[in-house]
């Protein structure tokens, strides 16, 4: 008398055949182990033990795409790790009126000799949209000089070269 199987315990007792499909199957519990401590070395001599004979360095391949392939997987997490205590901010001592580009203003009121906080003033107005249109839109008379200026310099100082490599 014959017994049948379960469908699904037949289907789990099935084994990949390929080398590398059984060792993408084993590749969760070789990462762990991997992570305690135990060596690359060890983990290969296992295997090799149990019939998957690969080479050391196959092995190691392996484990570095899986690492990458579980890593590329996980989502992004932008949010903070709460486990963790946030890192002490680092002490700095304010900017002094001589580091700041622009002029510090501090006005006081008459009598009472109250002072309001300072005021950033730049030196420079920012530039008008008419200054800023000349900027970026410079004329094309003017940028055909300068480049055939530039241009000129460029071919002397071959020339230079080129009678310097001769010589």
């Amino acid at each position: 008398m014959t017994t049948k199987l379960d469908p699904v315990t037949a289907i789990r007792a099935l084994q990949p055949e390929s080398i590398a499909a059984r060792l993408r199957q084993l590749m969760p519990e070789i990462e762990a182990k991997l992570g305690v401590g135990v060596t690359l070395k060890a983990v290969h001599q296992a295997l090799a033990g149990s019939g998957i004979d690969i080479p050391l360095e196959t092995l190691r391949t392996n484990v570095y795409r899986y690492r990458k392939k579980v890593k590329a997987a996980r989502p992004v997490s932008y949010e903070a790790d709460t486990t963790r205590e946030p890192a002490p901010a680092p002490r700095r001592t304010p900017p002094t009126p001589a580091d700041v580009t622009g002029h510090l203003k501090t006005s006081v009121s008459s009598g009472t000799e109250e002072k309001t906080a300072p005021t950033f003033e730049p030196r420079h107005p920012p530039p008008t949209p008419q200054e800023l249109h000349a900027l970026m839109h410079p004329d094309p008379v003017k940028q055909a000089e300068e480049i055939a200026y530039y241009e000129r310099i460029g071919r002397a100082r071959a020339r230079k070269r080129r009678s310097g490599l001769q010589e």
